[in-house]
C-alpha cells in the first residue's frame, strides 16, 4: 500500500503554487468593518486632472463597483480617499495586482463613457 503526499485542503484556505495560504474572512455587513485593518495595504495614486464623473462611475452607485471587487477578491476594503487623491486597498498583498487591474478596467470604461458622451454632445 503506497502512501499519498496529498495535502488535505482545509476550509477557508486557498492552494496557490502548492503552498497553502490562509484566506481572511471579512464580515462586510458588520457596521464596524472600517479601515484601518490588520492586513497588507497598498494605494493607487490618481491623476490630479481625473474627471470627478469618471471616479463616480468607477466607484459605482453607493460604491457598488468597489464592493463587488472587494467581495469577489475576498480582500478587506477599497476606499477612494478624496483628500489624498488615492484609492486605498487593504487585503492580501498577493491579490493587489488583480484588484488594481480590475480598478483600472473600471477607470478605462468610465473614461470611454465620458468621452462618448462628450463626443455626442459636441456633434449636436
Amino acid at each position: 500500500m503506497s502512501t499519498s503526499n496529498v495535502m488535505p485542503i482545509v476550509s477557508n484556505e486557498e492552494v496557490i503554487n502548492e503552498k497553502v495560504i490562509n484566506e481572511e474572512q471579512w464580515n462586510y455587513n458588520d457596521p464596524n468593518h472600517k479601515p484601518p485593518f490588520c492586513t497588507d495595504y497598498t494605494e493607487m495614486h490618481l491623476n490630479d486632472d481625473l474627471d470627478d464623473e469618471i471616479l463616480r462611475i468607477t466607484v459605482g452607485k453607493n460604491g457598488c463597483n468597489f464592493k463587488k471587487i472587494t467581495e469577489t477578491n475576498k480582500i478587506a476594503y477599497i476606499f477612494h480617499n478624496k483628500e489624498r487623491n488615492k484609492i486605498e486597498i487593504w487585503g492580501n498583498k498577493n491579490k493587489f495586482a488583480k484588484v488594481i487591474k480590475q480598478i483600472n478596467n473600471h477607470l478605462d470604461y468610465a473614461t470611454r463613457v465620458i468621452n462618448t458622451r462628450t463626443n455626442e454632445s459636441t456633434q449636436k
